[in-house]
């Protein structure tokens, strides 16, 4: 494997870093909201990553971009940093036909779909740092790179906290994290079509 490189992003993306995360995202992170936006309304949600005081973009490079995740001061930073773009992301999933991501949307503004978390872990939650949308690319998984990425960005990070927390839908990603990263599964969210294993790891 050719050299990789972690890099924690500070500038605005350019198109060709622009496309290949959304490549990735698309193939990768298929059930997510952000997932089912526009490419446009995407592109305007990773620019104001790049610029938020209170989320950080993290990039897995080899020549291009293979991998990304995004971490979050907390995890409301998700969600109150685009309040100027909510009429925007409403209407794209509503014209696209997206009512599972909306009706997920409005569970979660409700608070709604972190009714089966005791009230001490969604505290600790709440708090904590959020880590969202962690991907490599295919060919470059089972390579020991998400490790690796993980730890970059626990180093380099310049949010603080005693926990991070994620929540995942799959059985693949839970097993990496309980197993290659010591997380401890702390309870479920309401999502749909599937519910979300929320897991949290002590700094």
């Amino acid at each position: 494997m050719k050299k990789i490189k972690f890099e924690k992003i500070n500038k605005q993306l350019n198109f060709h870093q622009l496309k290949k995360l959304i490549l990735i995202l698309k193939l990768e992170n298929q059930t997510s909201i952000l997932a089912n936006l526009s490419r446009k309304n995407i592109e305007k949600y990773l620019q104001e990553v790049v610029k938020s005081k209170d989320l950080e973009l993290f990039v897995v490079n080899q020549k291009n971009i293979i991998g990304y995740a995004i971490l979050a001061r907390k995890p409301k930073f998700l969600i109150h940093n685009f309040e100027k773009f909510k009429l925007n992301f409403f209407f794209d999933l509503l014209f696209g036909l997206k009512f599972i991501s909306l009706f997920n949307i409005i569970i979660s503004k409700l608070d709604f779909d972190s009714i089966m978390i005791s009230r001490f872990y969604k505290k600790i939650v709440l708090n904590s740092l959020n880590l969202n949308l962690l991907a490599i690319e295919k060919r470059y998984q089972s390579k020991g790179l998400g490790k690796k990425f993980l730890k970059y960005i626990f180093k380099n990070s310049n949010f603080k906290s005693k926990y991070i927390t994620c929540e995942i839908d799959n059985v693949k990603s839970k097993s990496f994290y309980q197993k290659k990263l010591d997380f401890k599964h702390i309870g479920k969210k309401i999502r749909f079509p599937k519910f979300m294993d929320v897991l949290s790891k002590r700094l």
